[in-house]
């Protein structure tokens, strides 16, 4: 009996032994998996933060870009336009100008494939950025340049009826061309009118086209002179 007993009380023991090294294998790897999920969860964490801060840096750097386009375009009055330039591609107007400098510049073709119809809009766009890039030699009007006046549609008239050709005044004024001085001054551009851009605006006879550029040209040659 006493051999039972002691035998028995050595099972009870090792058994209790084993079930406290059970527990203890547990908490070891309940230990464990705390640890690995935590690191896990470290990672993700820093990796949500890394994304985030990139997509601030996104954010601001677009925001950054399209106010810049917006003030580029209000010194001419065209800010309405931001939004077509921008969700096609003409987002960075820095960029645009420094590309104007080496000779990569956006055209009138661009501009009205985007939706920008009214060409004279297009040609002062153009014209801003060629200013904006320094190519031009001397400092340009904006208040006749970019700007309509009566004054000024009353001088283009004049010079149109010198050639009979004052029924296309309105054709001019329609398409953003009300300031004679806009249309000398594109002639020294590197996208000077030409008669694609007449006959976009309705003017449409070769023979009408050439008599209204050489016009143009003269007039230019003129303005040109007495601006200097």
């Amino acid at each position: 009996n006493f051999y039972k007993n002691y035998t028995e009380i050595g099972k009870k023991k090792n058994k209790k032994e084993t079930e406290i090294s059970l527990v203890n294998q547990r908490k070891t790897v309940s230990s464990h998996d705390l640890r690995k999920e935590s690191i896990i969860n470290s990672i993700i964490k820093n990796n949500n933060d890394l994304y985030l801060s990139k997509e601030s840096t996104k954010r601001t750097s677009k925001e950054s870009e399209s106010k810049d386009l917006y003030n580029f375009l209000s010194e001419i009055n065209l800010q309405k336009y931001t939004n077509k330039l921008y969700k096609n591609g003409f987002d960075d107007i820095n960029l645009i100008i420094n590309q104007t400098k080496s000779g990569v510049a956006i055209s009138y073709k661009n501009l009205y494939d985007i939706g920008i119809k009214n060409i004279g809009d297009c040609s002062k766009i153009l014209l801003r950025i060629e200013e904006k890039a320094g190519l031009f030699p001397f400092a340009l009007n904006k208040e006749k340049i970019y700007f309509n006046s009566k004054r000024n549609s009353d001088f283009l008239y004049k010079i149109l009826s010198e050639i009979k050709m004052e029924k296309f005044v309105n054709n001019f004024i329609d398409n953003g061309f009300s300031s004679p001085e806009l249309l000398f001054i594109l002639m020294l551009t590197r996208q000077p009118i030409n008669q694609e851009i007449l006959c976009i605006i309705g003017i449409d006879k070769i023979g009408y086209q050439m008599r209204v550029l050489n016009k143009i040209r003269a007039e230019a040659e003129l303005f040109i002179r007495k601006w200097k």
